[in-house]
């Protein structure tokens, strides 16, 4: 059975559910769409994914696909209730309906769309045509299996027919329903106007025996025919259905981004050494917060500057800046479109890396041992897997403890990352390290909205930051100063 998702069975890395929360990708999928995309791709799977998402771009494709999508949602259901019968008559009734739709499957595989430069698309026409080779065993199988369930519903309807007339009187001018409903609103019962569908009724498993029991050569066959078919059918087809799934669910945000708020996607190009270079890139979560504007940034992390500082005001977009560095390239390591300016994908390329580490503060999880520590013990989990490979993403780490200590533990942590040739992004307040050798990205006011307050992400030097923090303290404005202000106010107001 082919896979429209993976190209290999060798083990993925699983992202951590906490990175989904973390970058607030949880809020655009559901639970079965976030588990797909927790096992990042390798490059070829990257490249396959691409190709499929461009070719859904094409219509007659896409409902082709959604078409056969809904044809699956309608076997897995015929297949539950075979296996939910409560009764073997009513398992073998059932069966027949599986086998219907099982053709019905087939039927849409003969006519399948095939985009050019799909290869995961290729794989399932090839399985496709091994399959159609038994279309026409499939049904004769059904004719005949159909054949022998009208003989005994024949039974069944004739036993209901007598009953019928046996036991409700006639009237000369009246209705059977009409009698019925007479006799039952004179003894105080209330019936309904609207009919029974009395093909949904469950047979009670007395009832199923000895119907079996009348019928023991017909369902014999029964029982032949429906091991031939089970023989033949490839329930594991169904498989495709969570995979289409993902295809649709990402799709339809990137449909939701460029109609409510016209942000592009694009494919950057898989680069062959580790680098992270995007022209515009979009933070696509702030459509959960209705956001009127939303600035575009560019990307640019190279091996010489794998480890960046990022500091600025709050409120200035630092962590807007990290979710649309992280679930970008997220999106791009699940072979999906990338939130960026479109004409920019010649200019965009993108290392496939092969884990992806965020460290958000937290409320929870510290109780017993303080948030120190618990915070100690993800970072030095990260530094621990930390290779050429890896991206972590970190947002106020250690901000709960002291200045003096958060500051040295968050130097010491960039150190060793980029001694171990892994990339990390570091949103942060601390400054007195002046960052040393690493570069470092500013917060600044886009001077060119003239309506609008935003920020835009540009780098600057040590000296320029140490420089903007001095000013900061010159006038009352670091974190500091305004968290003394904050307190004595607060003491202020509880003296009044």
């Amino acid at each position: 059975m082919p896979s429209l998702l993976f190209l290999t069975q060798s083990t993925h890395f699983k992202i951590d559910k906490r990175v989904f929360v973390d970058l607030n990708i949880n809020l655009f999928f559901d639970d079965k769409t976030l588990e797909t995309m927790s096992s990042i791709c390798f490059e070829d799977e990257i490249i396959a994914r691409q190709e499929l998402f461009r070719a859904l771009e094409n219509e007659s494709f896409k409902k082709y696909l959604n078409d056969l999508r809904n044809i699956l949602l309608a076997l897995s259901q015929k297949e539950s209730a075979v296996k939910n019968a409560k009764s073997e008559c009513e398992k073998y009734f059932q069966f027949r309906l599986l086998v219907e739709e099982y053709i019905h499957l087939l039927d849409h595989f003969s006519v399948m769309v095939i985009p050019s430069n799909c290869y995961f698309i290729s794989c399932l026409s090839n399985y496709a045509e091994q399959n159609l080779k038994n279309y026409h065993r499939f049904r004769e199988l059904l004719n005949e299996y159909t054949n022998i369930i009208k003989i005994i519903s024949f039974f069944k309807t004739t036993i209901t027919t007598k009953i019928i007339h046996l036991n409700i009187p006639q009237n000369i001018g009246a209705s059977v329903n009409d009698e019925i409903k007479n006799c039952a609103e004179d003894l105080g019962i209330s019936i309904s106007n609207s009919l029974r569908n009395f093909n949904n009724l469950r047979l009670t498993e007395d009832f199923s025996n000895a119907v079996i029991s009348v019928f023991p050569n017909e369902f014999n066959k029964l029982s032949v025919l429906k091991k031939q078919a089970e023989m033949l059918m490839d329930l594991d087809v169904l498989n495709l259905k969570s995979e289409i799934d993902f295809y649709f669910s990402v799709l339809d945000l990137a449909i939701k981004a460029e109609k409510e708020k016209n942000i592009p996607h694009s494919y950057p190009q898989v680069a062959t050494i580790p680098k992270y270079v995007v022209k515009k890139a979009y933070d696509i979560t702030l459509l959960a917060k209705n956001i009127d504007t939303i600035v575009p940034n560019d990307i640019d992390f190279k091996k010489e500057n794998s480890v960046y500082f990022l500091t600025g005001a709050n409120g200035g977009g630092k962590t807007t800046y990290l979710r649309t560095c992280a679930v970008n390239l997220i999106l791009f390591l699940l072979g999906c479109p990338v939130f960026c300016e479109a004409d920019s994908s010649s200019q965009s390329e993108i290392y496939p890396f092969h884990a992806i580490f965020t460290h958000f503060p937290t409320d929870e999880g510290y109780e017993a041992t303080g948030r120190l520590e618990e915070e100690a013990k993800r970072v030095n989990n990260i530094v621990q897997h930390a290779t050429e490979g890896v991206f972590a993403f970190f947002n106020e780490s250690f901000s709960g403890a002291n200045e003096d200590i958060g500051e040295k533990l968050t130097f010491e942590t960039a150190t060793k990352l980029k001694e171990a040739g892994a990339f990390a992004l570091f949103v942060t307040h601390f400054n007195k390290y002046n960052y040393g050798s690493f570069p470092i990205l500013n917060a600044v006011i886009d001077k060119t909205n003239e309506n609008k307050r935003t920020f835009l992400i540009r780098k600057s030097s040590a000296m320029e930051a140490s420089y903007a923090n001095d000013i900061l303290k010159k006038y009352g404005l670091d974190k500091k100063t305004l968290e003394r202000k904050k307190i004595l106010a607060q003491n202020t107001e509880s003296i009044l």
